[in-house]
């Protein structure tokens, strides 16, 4: 049995209302980054990239420590804005093995709900 994957693809698109191609949004916020074995701290431009995926929008800090540092946009929003240093952990300090990045939790805010897309849902 053949799969028409572009009735498909048509199907849901007139279901979503919009192209398949997937939302996704650049820029960056202030943060800094701490040395793991000299503790140094360095202020440094976080770039990230939200992209739209099966379970809602995710931003991906693209110069993070791992390479890794990616949450769900509504979870964000629901639960990192009022850290009280202001910052948060994109990437915990491992004295030793990894270093720590933090970013300015109300940039974070402030730009997501600032979006010109909806990424408040999960989906």
């Amino acid at each position: 049995m053949a799969i028409d994957f572009n009735a498909l693809t048509r199907e849901l698109e007139d279901k979503k209302g919009r192209c398949l191609i997937p939302t996704t949004f650049y820029d960056w916020v202030s943060g800094y980054r701490v040395d793991c074995i000299t503790d140094e701290r360095t202020p440094v431009k976080v770039y990230y990239l939200i992209e739209e995926g099966a379970h809602g929008y995710s931003i991906k800090f693209l110069n993070g420590v791992t390479g890794f540092e990616s949450y769900y946009v509504h979870d964000l929003l629901a639960n990192k804005q009022d850290h009280p240093t202001g910052y948060w952990a994109a990437c915990s300090l491992t004295i030793g093995r990894w270093d720590g990045l933090y970013v300015d939790a109300k940039q974070v805010d402030e730009k997501l709900r600032k979006l010109p897309f909806d990424v408040n849902t999960q989906q």
